[in-house]
């Protein structure tokens, strides 16, 4: 177990005060999380407590099914995201030293001896306990026991639907980024450091930057995407491939993240940017001829630029 303050953004021995615990795996910090952390946060003012998340470095679904679960966002992404919750301090365990501990004995060991938590908040759906044995319900009898108070978050629904990790990375998958947007509260991003490429775009008079695909990140569905690009404190319009570049590509390269960025021509080679993802325009397709692939860059270009002007 490891604490770390959020503020100063360092790792640090736990602190004297008793805290406010939010519980939950939290991957992509959606509308639904945010629910749940301003919630901690409005109960550590009440209790004169600190707001603190309590989370997995890995999820478990990931550990004990032996498969990479695609991730919406980095351990450190979902620091950040607290952080701008309102979150001062996050505890992260990891779950093989918890996995065989008994509802019981979590709440005795972990929330009571360990954190000594003045109130714990959850969701609706939080499981605990080896093989996920003990619900909400549990979690309340359990903590009654020595007077920590417990609330639990309702469902929150985007057009009738719960919102989920799940649902959000199926969106993602599908290449609704519009949608997924909607539960995230935020748009889906990727970020990374750019690196060298073919400099095909450059040679067609639309220079690109080229982001290294993390393999545990989801990934949206390839085709051409109406982003923006955050470089330090500026934000540009970009347009982004995700594919193959058929047209140009003839060697069976690997699936990329590539960006035209409208509105600078700086070399950013070794720079961390990030892509945040709005509207699928298009599926990537094979043209023939590098005038057609040209004019479908410009249109999409324009269409990027329009969208913009229209949020």
């Amino acid at each position: 177990m490891e604490f770390f303050d959020l503020i100063a953004n360092t790792q640090i021995a736990p602190p004297s005060e008793r805290p406010v615990i939010a519980l939950g795996n939290f991957d992509g910090v959606h509308v639904g999380h945010q629910k749940l952390l301003y919630e901690t946060v409005r109960l550590s003012f009440r209790y004169k407590a600190r707001p603190t998340v309590w989370t997995f470095r890995k999820t478990p679904r990931a550990v004990l099914s032996g498969t990479p679960v695609p991730e919406l966002c980095t351990l450190s992404e979902r620091m950040e995201q607290f952080r701008r919750c309102g979150i001062t301090c996050a505890v992260l365990e990891d779950f093989e030293a918890i996995r065989a501990m008994t509802p019981e004995e979590f709440v005795d060991t972990v929330l009571i001896k360990q954190l000594s938590c003045a109130a714990v908040v959850c969701g609706f759906n939080y499981r605990f306990g080896k093989n996920g044995a003990g619900d909400v319900t549990r979690l309340r009898e359990l903590l009654d026991a020595h007077n920590v108070p417990l609330t639990v978050i309702d469902p929150v629904e985007v057009d009738g639907t719960v919102v989920s990790s799940t649902h959000i990375r199926n969106l993602i998958a599908a290449g609704e980024t519009e949608e997924a947007q909607k539960f995230l509260g935020y748009a889906y991003f990727m970020d990374g450091i750019v690196r060298h490429g073919k400099h095909l775009g450059t040679d067609l008079g639309y220079p690109t930057v080229n982001l290294a695909l993390d393999p545990g990140r989801a990934c949206p569905k390839g085709g051409i995407y109406c982003t923006s690009v955050d470089i330090g404190e500026d934000v540009y319009v970009g347009v982004t491939n995700i594919g193959s570049r058929p047209t140009v590509n003839d060697d069976g390269e690997d699936i990329t993240v590539e960006t035209h960025i409208v509105g600078t021509d700086e070399l950013l080679y070794g720079r961390r940017i990030r892509v945040n993802f709005y509207r699928r325009l298009r599926d990537e397709k094979k043209f023939s001829s590098l005038e057609e692939l040209k004019a479908a860059i410009e249109t999409d270009k324009k269409s990027a630029e329009e969208y913009f002007c229209f949020l």
